[in-house]
């Protein structure tokens, strides 16, 4: 219940730079968490990570090992589910997906991975993860209402950033060097931390503590 509160008191605000988007995350996804245990395991998860990170007066050590455990479990049930794809979990699955990359991200903030380039790779993995969640009920999950509240939708809501990071196009050519098996996946992974970049440097100066997580996929940003 500790970690519930914390998530509906304070860590939903890190989940979108938008305040508009806020409500979605603080209590239309806990609403579908409610009659998804594995989503609430979810949430609860990253509650603990965040509360880790905020509160000062937290027991670190128990607070992580309840993200791992409630994490565990909800992973358990998810990867059953990525089986068998069903229209009723559709939307659990997808605000999950998106859960878990933010888990990832945020637990890399408490201790710095030993593998930063294996930790980045599994991120873009997971990352593919979420569209992978939402293609085979993408046209459910892209008209819901609760998609409507978590994202900003049509083309008025396109955003175009402008601009390069030298750093990031040297890896990509480095990349079209390397003729693998993986070379398309690095290819559009690198774009994709390309545009991100672009759009964490556009991002306003009052938005800094919120610039955490912006994916874009075709159909959808947040």
């Amino acid at each position: 219940m500790r970690l519930l509160h914390w998530w509906t008191a304070k860590a939903y605000q890190d989940m979108n730079a938008d305040p508009a988007r806020w409500p979605a995350w603080q209590l239309d996804c806990v609403d579908v968490a409610l009659d998804f245990p594995f989503l609430l395991r979810g949430l609860l998860a990253l509650a603990a990570i965040h509360k880790t990170a905020y509160d000062p007066q937290a027991n670190r050590q128990s607070l992580l090992v309840q993200a791992d455990t409630h994490m565990s479990n909800a992973l358990e049930i998810y990867r059953k589910n990525l089986e068998v794809p069903r229209e009723e979990t559709a939307m659990a699955m997808f605000l999950l997906s998106v859960v878990i990359v933010t888990y990832n991200l945020a637990s890399a903030q408490l201790a710095p991975p030993e593998d930063p380039i294996g930790a980045l790779h599994h991120c873009f993995r997971l990352v593919q993860g979420v569209m992978l969640v939402m293609q085979p009920h993408m046209e459910q999950l892209v008209n819901s209402k609760m998609m409507e509240s978590l994202v900003e939708q049509g083309p008025g809501s396109v955003v175009v950033f402008e601009g390069n990071v030298p750093e990031v196009l040297r890896l990509k050519k480095l990349a079209e060097t390397k003729r693998t098996s993986a070379h398309d996946f690095y290819s559009t992974a690198i774009d994709d931390l390309h545009n991100h970049f672009i759009k964490t440097r556009q991002c306003p100066p009052e938005n800094d503590r919120l610039v955490c997580i912006m994916y874009r996929g075709p159909h959808f940003t947040y």
